[in-house]
């Protein structure tokens, strides 16, 4: 199964941080003993930065006035959310399964990365895009197109509409959103 991985770019997106032009990759959060090069952590005083700056993190979130001239320094307002929201980013890709339940149609097509749970009907000429969590019962007509790391929750009906194409993709700037069928977003 290949992994989520996420640029400094799109965490800075995610958490609201100056934006970087900085494409290394990220495929885990981590604290400081088991942190590598692939790993995000944070820091929330010059303790903890010193600490973090030891060890092999590859990202670190530091608040705006510690974030110095370091590369893996990315100043954040409050650097315990920003891993937060980080770590929930990672944690919807975890699971990457298709149910057995779901029925996938030949010739509809489905993205690395993404989950379908159980119910979900996905027709022929469908597409699903990478890193999407596809929740239980959902349906996915045959007409539409859904972006990379979009989340459809349980019961969702997209593309209902006959002759209409449908396009569902990521917001810009990587925020995420999702889908409800009933009321919500």
């Amino acid at each position: 199964m290949s992994v989520a991985i996420i640029s400094v770019r799109e965490i800075a997106a995610l958490v609201g941080a100056e934006a970087r032009e900085d494409e290394r990759g990220f495929v885990r959060v981590a604290g400081y003993g088991d942190a590598g090069p692939d790993a995000v952590v944070f820091a929330q005083d010059e303790v903890a930065l010193a600490k973090a700056l030891a060890s092999a993190a590859g990202l670190v979130l530091a608040p705006v006035k510690l974030a110095g001239e370091d590369a893996r320094l990315l100043g954040v307002k409050h650097p315990k959310h920003a891993f937060a929201v980080v770590a929930r980013w990672f944690e919807q890709f975890a699971s990457a399964e298709i149910h057995p339940a779901a029925v996938i149609a030949e010739g509809a097509s489905v993205g690395a990365r993404t989950a379908v749970g159980a119910g979900t009907v996905i027709e022929a000429g469908a597409v699903v895009g990478a890193g999407c969590r596809i929740d239980a019962n959902v349906t996915v007509y045959g007409c539409a197109v859904i972006g990379d790391r979009v989340v459809l929750q349980a019961g969702a009906v997209i593309g209902a509409m006959l002759g209409v194409a449908v396009q569902l993709a990521l917001p810009p700037m990587g925020a995420m959103c999702g889908f409800r069928s009933r009321g919500g977003w």
